[in-house]
């Protein structure tokens, strides 16, 4: 219940770039809470190349929300943060089939 009343007060472009940390975690990569949000983003770049764009967008929004005076593109944040979302439980899929295909085979 706590999470969720956590979750009720964030931004949606801070719920929208949690799509970055979570994914990270769903690929087994936990990031310690100094990192910066620019290097999180960097870190799921190089684990998950074919979303360099979306997630380049998705922190690109975040950025410039969190600390300019423009406000973000909330909509190409939300398509961003899904197609992570997507692309990773995909890679997660495809890891798992491997992981059965040599175990029992």
């Amino acid at each position: 219940l706590s999470r969720w009343a956590q979750w009720a007060k964030l931004l949606p472009i801070e719920r929208a770039f949690h799509a970055i940390n979570s994914n990270l975690r769903r690929l087994g990569y936990t990031q310690p809470g100094y990192k910066t949000p620019a290097e999180r983003a960097n870190t799921l770049i190089t684990i998950l190349p074919s979303a360099e764009d979306a997630i380049k967008e998705l922190a690109l929004q975040y950025q410039t929300a969190l600390f300019t005076s423009r406000t973000a593109n909330l909509s190409s944040a939300r398509r961003a943060s899904l197609k992570i979302t997507c692309e990773a439980l995909r890679i997660r899929i495809l890891k798992y089939k491997d992981y059965r295909k040599r175990r029992y085979n």
